[in-house]
């Protein structure tokens, strides 16, 4: 995990502005849904 709570927020060109945890939580059930 980082060590900000961020998800790669330097590297990732796009604007992490969003709580650190909703994009992972979309992407857990992304993984559901499917």
């Amino acid at each position: 995990m980082s060590r900000s709570g961020k998800i790669h927020a330097i590297d990732d060109p796009t604007p992490v502005t969003i709580a650190p945890g909703s994009l992972f939580e979309r992407y857990l059930r992304t993984i559901d849904l499917v």
